[in-house]
């Protein structure tokens, strides 16, 4: 959060939660969930949003592919004793095969602010970066589709008003997530109407409700609810949206740590545009803090969040961990159901080697200046069962496993089939002892894995790198780095951010999408951003194209209506006519398409996407229409979404769909 209100957050003294001696935990918790309101704010077509100059794009050529290292097998262990290695540049498997100069702090930025808090997320077709107050749409060939823009036009909120912007992609539904932080006790978060991010989303709010925040005895003016650092996930089903709450006197300015609070929202009423959502949320828990909500990247009906369960930061300390003072450990949380329905949430403690709290890095002439924040989780995806986590440890003087070095970062891989189970935990430094800080890591569908990292010693500015490990390698490894951008001066301001990004794109074997920071001047707002392609060079060949789209399908689906449904998209040439209609959308109207516009299929999702023009109850309409493949244990699930408002969407009760 890179305002004045976060500066006050950290500055607090330890207040009266910190040094609590909490209950011994139980190795699985409950977590009791109540109904919440999501209010429906509109539409917003970036398309039509205004342009900036935008940041120049300097993509650099792709490099030579490298020979692929040795690896072995994964080992067979499921707790390996725990170390801390060393990453170093040198050859790999890892490529930078692209290198596009990002929004920096700077114009066309309006936040004109320091440090940068920024979303990226990827396509097969686009790279959407969002940093502090603006947004930027790239394809992944690197050329600016939507040049930067104001996110005060996107999110329909006062240019001073917001912070910590978040942005991913969900490959299986087609669509683009974001959210932002609406000060005082808000969170706007958005859903993209289609897989192009410069159309039509959907934007919605939930409030951090003032009463869990309420003083005792009261005061007026009432305190509010400060949702700091809004983090978003989803599963197939569900979109999940996590905060800290701070109790935030508008009298005094001064904030309180309240609780870690999170919201449980129907993805597929918000994929239809509805105005009404179904949501649950938690009681702010003052046990929990910085819980993550994490992208689940195949499919899945299962959410999960996590957290470190020893959280140690200026103003909150928060200790669930097992009874042990040698272990800490990953809070691994298990959502099912999907609102209305009944949602539960079981919380499991995975063990680790405890983490300790990371100190400022060292600059070149300037010890011991450049922040690294926390031991909060920074990062984490899921994939296939697998779910790994990110976030910065502490040296052994600060009870971390860092060794001399100021700040490392931890890695975690956990088994989520049955029991989540540890499957790696270590640490790693760079460049011969470098602080390490703010990783960022995602998976491709082999389970490989990258891992974004910023660095900085006394003989290195602070500079943007990659790593990562084949789902073939020996655990607790990872490969030779290789430099994404180097900087070229110190940071003066002291922060260098709280949480960078990578993405893995779809369809694309071993191919990542990352973004991070680094200076070329010491200006307070002149920090720049890096966006970076990374391949991986396997011999894993890339699965060979569907040999045609034909479509077809049709049925009936229970959304917020019951409603039917029927397609064809004579991609094969059967003869048979392109349509799309239904009979009753759910609100008893009938539709047939008239002009189908575009057809998008995604083969990796098995899903469909039309838009076009059509008549509802003898109207014109345009509309989206959206199909996921009937499989053999999901039924498969449609989404309507038409000009005149109305939108439905849901799980098939009969029929089917077939995409081949």
């Amino acid at each position: 959060m890179a305002i004045s209100m976060l500066l006050v957050l950290l500055a607090l003294p330890a207040l009266t939660h910190f040094g609590q001696s909490p209950s011994a935990p139980q190795p699985v918790r409950n977590i009791a969930l109540s109904t919440s309101p999501v209010d429906f704010i509109g539409s917003v077509d970036v398309s039509g949003l205004p342009n900036g100059p935008g940041p120049a794009s300097t993509a650099n050529s792709v490099l030579s592919l490298l020979p692929k290292l040795p690896t072995s097998p994964k080992a067979a262990a499921l707790a390996p004793a725990f170390q801390t290695i060393d990453v170093s540049p040198g050859s790999s498997y890892i490529n930078v095969a692209q290198s596009i100069e990002g929004t920096p702090g700077y114009n066309p930025n309006p936040c004109l602010c320091a440090p940068s808090d920024m979303g990226l997320a990827a396509s097969n077709r686009y790279v959407f970066q969002m940093v502090n107050l603006a947004g930027t749409v790239y394809t992944t060939s690197g050329t600016i589709v939507k040049p930067t823009f104001s996110l005060s036009d996107f999110w329909f909120l006062p240019i001073r008003s917001m912070s910590d912007p978040q942005v991913l992609f969900d490959a299986r539904a087609g669509r683009w997530f974001a959210s932002i932080l609406y000060l005082v006790d808000h969170i706007r978060f958005a859903v993209s109407a289609s897989s192009d991010p410069t159309g039509i989303w959907y934007i919605y709010q939930v409030h951090a409700p003032s009463f869990n925040c309420a003083t005792s005895p009261p005061v007026n003016p009432a305190p509010s609810c400060l949702p700091d650092q809004p983090w978003i996930g989803y599963s197939d089903d569900k979109f999940l949206i996590a905060t800290n709450d701070f109790v935030f006197d508008p009298t005094t300015g001064a904030g309180v740590f309240a609780g870690a609070q999170y919201w449980i929202m129907n993805k597929l009423e918000m994929m239809a545009g509805n105005f009404a959502i179904d949501s649950m949320t938690n009681t702010p828990s003052p046990t929990d803090y910085s819980i993550r909500p994490v992208p689940t990247l195949s499919p899945t009906t299962t959410a999960y969040m996590v957290e470190n369960c020893n959280t140690i930061t200026p103003a909150v300390l928060v200790n669930n961990c097992p009874p042990s003072t040698s272990s800490g450990g990953i809070d691994v949380f298990t959502v099912t159901g999907t609102p209305p329905a009944p949602t539960s949430v079981t919380v499991t403690i995975v063990p680790i080697t405890i983490t300790g709290f990371p100190s400022n890095a060292d600059q070149p002439g300037n010890p011991g200046s450049l922040a690294t924040n926390d031991n909060r989780v920074v990062s984490a995806v899921w994939n296939h069962n697998y779910l790994w986590t990110a976030l910065n440890d502490g040296s052994a003087s600060n009870g971390g496993q860092c060794g001399t070095v100021p700040s490392c970062i931890r890695l975690d891989e956990i088994s989520t089939a049955g029991t989540p189970t540890l499957l790696q935990d270590f640490d790693f430094t760079a460049n011969g002892g470098a602080a390490t800080f703010f990783g960022a890591v995602s998976t491709d569908t082999s389970n490989n894995l990258v891992v974004m990292y910023e660095t900085s010693s006394s003989t290195v500015y602070p500079s943007l790198y990659v790593t990562g490990q084949l789902a073939t390698a020996a655990v607790d490894t990872l490969a030779n780095s290789r430099l994404v951008q180097a900087g070229s001066a110190i940071d003066l301001t002291t922060r260098w951010g709280d949480y960078f990004y990578a993405a893995t794109q779809p369809s694309s074997p071993s191919t990542f999408w990352i973004s991070g920071d680094y200076r070329t001047i010491t200006l307070f707002q002149g920090w720049q951003t890096r966006i970076g392609k990374i391949t991986f060079t396997t011999n894993n060949p890339p699965p060979p194209p569907p040999p045609c789209t034909e479509s077809d399908g049709n049925g009936e689906f229970q959304g917020q209506q019951r409603g039917n449904f029927a397609f064809d998209n004579d991609g094969c040439k059967d003869g048979d006519q392109n349509e799309v209609s239904s009979t009753d959308r759910g609100d008893g109207k009938d539709f047939h398409s008239t002009q189908l516009n575009t057809v998008q299929y995604d083969a990796v999702a098995n899903m469909i996407t039309i838009t076009g023009v059509g008549v509802s109850a003898g109207r014109t309409v345009t509309f989206v229409f959206t199909a996921l493949e009937t499989g053999p244990t999901t039924p498969g699930w449609v989404s309507f979404s038409f000009s005149d408002g109305y939108g439905n969407a849901g799980i098939l009760s009969s029929g089917s769909i077939v995409l081949h």
